[in-house]
């Protein structure tokens, strides 16, 4: 049976440029406390004529760009990862596909799940190419959440990018690439992270605060501090993994104060956990991918094994085992 590897990885960002000194202006949230506390400087914002879908396309074809060998007739299967999705119906994959010049015998769908979405989508191509259903195929996360933000709310306007990443995931030997999963789901506490309005519910009332995005951040941070560090324990512990097995870990990048008493909390030392939204924010479900690719990028990672590791909105949460193969992703 085979496993599944990244064999390359490919983010665009929101056209827009806001940064923390013009949220301070709006929302009166010092820009030092948030470079500072949140380790966020400034961040990207999709322009009006950018989408999910716009950006994803954008991703989709820098990765191929960057990869010339692999062509689009050899692509098996597209996942796209988003909350913002261009329509209602139909599927943001289905638009993707043809925009991108994807092959129309693929597999294409989308997730609708926000910050452990990427670790969802890699666990479902991992077993569609375990399986023997396909060889290849790309995942695309892709979310433009300034859409739905209040841009007077100090809770939530400057926390998170509009960010878009294409990952490219292909058959590998199974001692190799992806490893174990866990997941797990907490929907008693969806109101801690929701949009009201909008769906078939409650329909959108233009104006209505319920029609933006809606954080109770003191919920959040005590669901993550919570239930993260029993299920990453509990999951190498099934694994017979210690921590010092770890070479890096990959955590969604939440915020700086968060990230780090996940680290406090797991001792997992500073230098092992990789962190970056200063001049992005939080991209949602692209923010593991443009991780890996930064580090990637600035040659970080080295070693055997690393963690990804998702959690937020929903309540949900996820994460996996990768295991290298000569290789820095």
């Amino acid at each position: 049976m085979k496993s599944a590897r990244i064999r390359s990885i490919a983010s665009v960002l929101g056209s827009g440029k806001i940064s923390s000194e013009e949220v301070a202006s709006l929302t009166g949230s010092p820009a030092d406390f948030r470079r500072e506390r949140l380790g966020i400087d400034s961040i990207r914002v999709a322009t009006e004529s950018e989408t999910p879908a716009t950006m994803g396309v954008q991703a989709v074809e820098k990765l191929l760009q960057n990869n010339p060998l692999v062509s689009r007739d050899s692509i098996n299967f597209l996942i796209f990862v988003t909350q913002n999705p261009d329509y209602l119906l139909p599927t943001t994959a289905c638009l993707v596909q043809n925009k991108a010049k994807l092959p129309n015998n693929i597999l294409a769908y989308d997730v609708n799940l926000g910050c452990s979405g990427y670790v969802l989508a890699l666990a479902q191509a991992k077993a569609l190419i375990a399986s023997g259903m396909a060889k290849r195929g790309i995942i695309v996360t892709s979310d433009v959440y300034n859409r739905v933000i209040d841009r007077t709310n100090r809770n939530t306007f400057g926390l998170f990018g509009d960010a878009a990443a294409a990952t490219l995931i292909e058959e590998c030997d199974p001692e190799f690439g992806l490893g174990e999963f866990f997941y797990g789901s907490e929907g008693a506490g969806s109101d801690a992270l929701i949009v009201r309005r909008g769906g078939s519910a409650h329909p959108q009332k233009n104006g209505s605060r319920e029609d933006f995005l809606h954080m109770d951040g003191k919920a959040v941070y005590k669901f993550v501090i919570t239930v993260l560090p029993p299920a990453i324990n509990a999951f190498l512990d099934k694994q017979h993994i210690t921590m010092a097995n770890i070479d890096h870990w990959f955590f969604h990048q939440a915020n700086k104060h968060m990230n780090g008493e996940l680290c406090r909390i797991l001792n997992i030392p500073t230098e092992k956990a990789f962190f970056d939204i200063l001049d992005v924010g939080n991209t949602v479900s692209a923010t593991i991918p443009i991780a890996l690719e930064r580090a990637q990028n600035n040659r970080i990672i080295n070693g055997k094994r690393i963690v990804l590791c998702g959690f937020g909105v929903g309540l949900s949460w996820g994460g996996c085992s990768y295991n290298l193969q000569n290789e820095t992703l």
